[in-house]
């Protein structure tokens, strides 16, 4: 029996895999952020990726304190006992790839920890084209969640030239990514699939996914029903900060968390004139088409070591 970690990308047909495929698998045992993650040995997922002063800090600090919150986990990490070796285990969370904006920063780390638990795990990972992933991601992060407990120009959160930025494309580099999982677990036991491969065929996606791994689906999948579909009410920037988050960081005494919330109030009415439209805000196509361009020649090296055709990531 196989114990599989869906590792992401986020915004790469997760949603629909966590609550449309997963569950409906014979023989597997299926955790995950949507059912019982925080009660589960995997929990550490919810703090592996955890900065909070992410926006003003420059890469190099982030990576030192996501190292910091990496060696606190592992002294107390916990090692399975006792599962059971007749069923799968699939145990699924956008959070193992990383930070959510920025994957590859402590993608190596979340692997290690993984890894320590699980030295035979095997790794679904699912891709998605830079430009397309960094629109979606930027409006998950800022116009659906307020993440930051601010609004951020796309232009902000992408630059490839500012030190104030929270991403690069340059830092995108799903080859590098790829050949980390490789590294670590082996590369018969990495599965790596396209998430456009999805979205053109979602049956075929799913198929190729159970035969890799020797898994076989108990029930009739409904391919046609949407999850997280954009709509007009998440394409207004509405910030999201409540008095209750502030509360909780005052109780842990999170001094970090509770300056960056805080600091976040002056902001929002500092900037109050911006603009705070998802469509006008990523209005800027030229740029993603010549940042994507940027990347052409780690996609085509993705395309080389990888089973499957990555050759629509190249502009």
């Amino acid at each position: 029996m196989s114990v599989i970690f869906h590792v992401g990308l986020p915004k790469s047909a997760s949603t629909f895999l966590q609550r449309r495929v997963f569950p409906c698998l014979e023989d597997t045992e299926y955790i995950s952020s949507d059912t019982s993650m925080n009660e589960s040995i995997y929990e550490w997922v919810y703090k592996s990726n955890c900065i909070f002063n992410a926006l003003f800090d420059n890469r190099n600090l982030k990576r030192k304190k996501l190292e910091k919150i990496h060696n606190k986990i592992l002294n107390k990490l916990s090692i399975p006992q006792n599962f059971d070796i007749k069923k799968n285990k699939l145990v699924s969370s956008e959070g193992f790839v990383g930070a959510s904006w920025d994957p590859l920063i402590n993608s190596d780390l979340n692997a290690k920890l993984i890894k320590y638990q699980h030295p035979s795990a095997k790794i679904f990972l699912v891709l998605r084209k830079q430009s397309e992933w960094l629109k979606s991601i930027y409006r998950q992060l800022v116009f659906v969640e307020d993440r930051f407990d601010q609004y951020i120009s796309f232009n902000k959160f992408s630059n490839i030239d500012s030190s104030q930025k929270i991403n690069s494309f340059l830092d995108l580099r799903w080859d590098l990514l790829v050949e980390q999982y490789y590294s670590i677990f082996g590369r018969k036991n990495v599965l790596v699939l396209p998430y456009e491969f999805f979205k053109e065929s979602p049956q075929e996606f799913v198929e190729y996914f159970t035969g890799f791994f020797n898994l076989k689906i108990k029930r009739k999948l409904d391919f046609f029903k949407k999850e997280n579909e954009f709509n007009k009410a998440n394409s207004i920037y509405k910030n999201k900060l409540s008095t209750k988050k502030i509360l909780s960081s005052v109780k842990h005494l999170n001094y970090e968390k509770l300056f960056h919330q805080t600091s976040s109030i002056f902001k929002n009415i500092s900037k109050s004139n911006e603009i705070k439209n998802y469509e006008s805000s990523i209005s800027d196509e030229e740029y993603l088409f010549s940042a994507q361009k940027k990347l052409n020649i780690f996609n085509k090296k993705l395309g080389e070591i990888c089973d499957y055709d990555f050759s629509n990531y190249l502009s």
